[in-house]
């Protein structure tokens, strides 16, 4: 993947700034202006995600390398926000986010479970809402391409309970080296944290 770069943009004689570009590949493309030196976001594209600490605009290109990225009819899962004590930790409480498939609810059959860590300065948002990880969940299976499962998309920063804002005492900017991070910490005891997960979300069936 090419390193993010400047490109000048061109005044126009009615004071517009334009910049032309050749049709983009198909992906999820991100961007920001550089205005007298200063980043700003895009006032006129809504769209924006959070990658660590940094905002930015995006865009989606349609094409085979990212079809799965888009929202279309097709049956969708549940997002949830869940809570569970976390002893390995220290914690009496951190937060994940759990996917699950369309028609979970009313089933009695047992899912598959796939747990989904981000990378370095990530969070449990990172993949859900960065990562598109929804969609391309919810595409896949109305496509035969994956089997139902549950998805489970922890928070591997080790000294946090959540994403920064959302627990007591965290309204600090999120960093790309947090504490107990890539250091084991978190990792260390998977089984355990599978039993722990069991155990408090107890409708997984």
């Amino acid at each position: 993947m090419e390193a993010p770069k400047q490109v000048p943009m061109v005044k126009e004689q009615d004071g517009v700034w334009t910049y032309t570009t050749s049709m983009p590949s198909p992906e999820l493309h991100t961007y920001c202006f550089y205005v007298d030196g200063m980043r700003m976001l895009d006032p006129s594209n809504v769209y924006m995600i959070r990658d660590i600490a940094t905002h930015t605009n995006y865009f989606l290109v349609d094409g085979e390398l990212s079809q799965n990225y888009f929202v279309y009819e097709v049956p969708r899962g549940t997002v949830s926000k869940v809570w569970y004590p976390s002893p390995t930790l220290g914690m009496e409480r951190r937060r994940m986010t759990v996917y699950t498939p369309a028609g979970y609810e009313d089933s009695n059959k047992q899912y598959p479970v796939l747990y989904l860590l981000h990378g370095a300065g990530g969070d449990e948002n990172a993949w859900s809402e960065l990562g598109r990880a929804i969609q391309i969940f919810d595409n896949l299976i109305a496509q035969g391409k994956a089997e139902p499962m549950i998805v489970v998309m922890p928070n591997g920063n080790g000294a946090q309970e959540a994403v920064p804002g959302e627990y007591p005492n965290s309204m600090y900017k999120p960093s790309f080296a947090n504490p107990k991070t890539m250091e084991g910490s978190f990792e260390k005891d998977l089984s355990g944290y599978h039993e722990v997960c069991g155990k408090s979300l107890s409708y997984y069936k």
